[in-house]
Parts: C-alpha cells; structure tokens; sequence
C-alpha cells in the first residue's frame, strides 16, 4: 500500500493535463440524456451551453504548423 501511495503522490500536475489533453479532446466528447424532457428545450440549452463552455476552456489541439521554405 505504501507503494501505491508513493506512485499516486510522485504525480505531477504536468502528468494530469497532458492525460485531460490526450483523453478529452473536444471533437471526440459526447453527451447523453435518458428521461422524460419538458417540452420548453431547456435541457438541450444546458448540454450546448455546457460543451461551449467546456469548448471556450480547452486550447487548441490542432498539431503545430509546419515551417515551409
């Protein structure tokens, strides 16, 4: 257990958002909804605004520019 908990703490911040960086990358993000919904469209509001919001905070992932002649 000792082990385990020296290999959780020698993470670094770094680490954790390069994984946030690799596993959630905008364009491959997908979000579901199961219930009975209001007629009023509210919760499709809500789940656009939340990846816009999520979208606004991501930085850009598209691979650096290639430097010509």
């Amino acid at each position: 257990l000792d082990e385990l908990i020296a290999r959780i703490d020698a993470v670094t911040a770094d680490e954790v958002r390069q994984i946030v960086v690799d596993l959630f990358q905008p364009g491959r993000l997908s979000m579901a909804a199961i219930g009975p919904f209001r007629p009023d469209g509210k919760l499709d509001k809500e789940m656009r605004d939340a990846f816009e919001r999520y979208r606004a905070l991501t930085p850009s992932l598209s691979p650096p520019g290639r430097g010509g002649g």
